[in-house]
């Protein structure tokens, strides 16, 4: 008798028919009801309201920004159920929430309203923090070394990978992740990731249609994305105009914050020598847990004036792109609305 491989003959077809179910096997198409009456692909597991409307291809827009009151300060639709979220300074609906924590299955989950907003914003695409954790799995790291520039690279495979030492798990996992979707989960997870944070600039009243001059990264070709470095973002951003300025360009903030610092000057009386604050000590440091940000101290803990004036020049784009004003005011050095 001949022998026969395992993954090669009908056991192990049989382990994966058994384990999917007697009407679907590991080559069966794409169910159809993962498509919708309008012929639309819906992932069974996408959030609800993730979709503005049934025939939408692509989810809502991520941002819905707020407007501003005659002092500046940010205001949403409350009475439609939108209340302004500062994390993502856009206008959020606010969910509904079961009176009981229990599940179907019997769960119950112990998680603090805290955490429960945290796991939510982690990994939901189009909020900028979970559409940063989607990006990163992606992360190339011999291209983002080499890059003279120091920009940072996202090649995006929508292959399943299934990395347990056990073939017949893998086998399994393969069939489990077709049935949910595969690869079109995964691309549209991606492209709507992509369109978060890309989108965080982006105001077609005041720049046009398609036309994003203070993105923070760039698409090359359909499956990489191009993070600038906080020296090549400032390179690209700091000879632009900025919007409710008078002209004056992003360089020009910058300056005028660098002068603004420069007349808070301490005199130290234990050495004797006059220093500016911008030379402090940074004891807590958040911005690189994104991949938009960059750690804005060195390792001795003082400030990296490059990332910090990056970090600025950012937080103008967005406040441009949300409240139609960049929030910095000139005269102060600094912002006076907005992040």
């Amino acid at each position: 008798m001949a022998f026969t491989p395992f993954f090669q003959g009908t056991d192990a077809q049989n382990v994966i028919n058994n384990y999917l179910g007697t009407s679907t096997t590991a080559t069966t198409p794409m169910q159809t009801q993962d498509m919708n009456e309008f012929g639309v692909f819906r992932n069974p597991y996408s959030p609800e309201g993730f979709y503005a409307n049934e025939t939408d291809v692509n989810p809502k827009p991520p941002f819905t920004p707020p407007v501003a009151d005659e002092n500046g300060n940010p205001q949403c639709d409350n009475a439609n159920g939108y209340y302004y979220d500062v994390a993502t300074n856009s206008c959020k609906l606010i969910e509904s929430q079961s009176s009981n924590n229990d599940n179907d299955d019997g769960f119950v989950d112990n998680r603090t309203e805290d955490q429960k907003t945290y796991d939510r914003m982690a990994s939901d695409v189009t909020d900028p923090y979970g559409s940063s954790n989607e990006i990163q799995k992606y992360f190339n790291e011999a291209k983002s070394d080499a890059s003279i520039s120091g920009d940072k690279y996202y090649d995006f495979d929508p292959r399943f990978k299934a990395n347990t030492p056990f073939m017949g798990l893998n086998l399994f996992a393969q069939g489990l992740d077709a049935f949910t979707g595969g690869q079109n989960r995964r691309t549209n997870r991606f492209n709507t990731a992509v369109q978060t944070m890309l989108n965080q600039t982006a105001n077609d009243k005041i720049y046009g249609q398609g036309n994003n001059p203070f993105a923070f990264g760039t698409m090359v070709g359909d499956n990489t994305l191009r993070m600038y470095s906080p020296q090549n973002y400032l390179d690209r951003v700091g000879n632009l105009a900025v919007t409710g300025n008078q002209g004056s360009t992003v360089n020009d903030l910058l300056n005028s914050m660098q002068q603004a610092e420069n007349r808070r000057n301490v005199y130290d009386s234990a050495t004797g020598k006059t220093f500016t604050p911008q030379g402090a000590t940074i004891t807590t440091d958040n911005s690189g847990q994104t991949i938009t940000g960059s750690p804005l101290r060195n390792a001795d803990g003082t400030r990296n004036n490059n990332a910090y004036q990056s970090a600025v020049a950012k937080n103008i784009a967005r406040n441009i792109a949300n409240q139609g004003v960049s929030g910095f005011d000139q005269k102060l050095g600094g912002f006076n609305r907005g992040k």
